[in-house]
């Protein structure tokens, strides 16, 4: 699997931002961790029989499940490839990774945008005032 696995970190590697680390060292977890702006894109976990890899999508999510993988709630996808080279896909699927997790995901785009728009209101921030009891509620009353 050794060159697979160098093609793997290769693609992963393309851009100057990405870092690459090891997650869960010495446990049965241990992966190859790449990540741009101190957040992880991709984990590549090397077994006996291939490679499981782990990425971050959005558009391709439905092809994901269509091909079989684990697809969890937040868009974490996990892959399973035995034996030889990684399906074609899955250099595609990397950078995709790389710019759901790097840049702004569409959710905060869309956000943005209707934020700009003055269709959504942003929560309001909590203040750090005194608490009721301390501005002359019931509580610090004694009523």
């Amino acid at each position: 699997m050794g060159e697979p696995l160098n093609s793997l970190r290769a693609w992963a590697m393309t851009d100057d931002a990405v870092t690459q680390a090891v997650a869960c060292a010495g446990t049965a977890l241990e992966s190859t961790t790449f990540a741009v702006n101190k957040k992880a894109f991709l984990f590549i976990q090397p077994k006996a029989d291939g490679v499981v890899l782990r990425f971050k999508l959005s558009g391709s999510l439905d092809d994901a499940k269509r091909r079989g993988c684990v697809v969890g709630a937040t868009g974490w996808v996990t892959l399973s490839v035995a034996g030889g080279p990684p399906p074609g896909f899955v250099q595609a699927w990397i950078a995709e990774s790389r710019a759901v997790v790097g840049g702004a995901s569409k959710s905060a785009s869309a956000k943005a945008g209707r934020l700009k728009a003055g269709r959504a209101k942003p929560k309001p921030k909590r203040g750090k005032g005194p608490s009721p009891s301390r501005r002359g509620g019931r509580a610090a009353r004694g009523d």
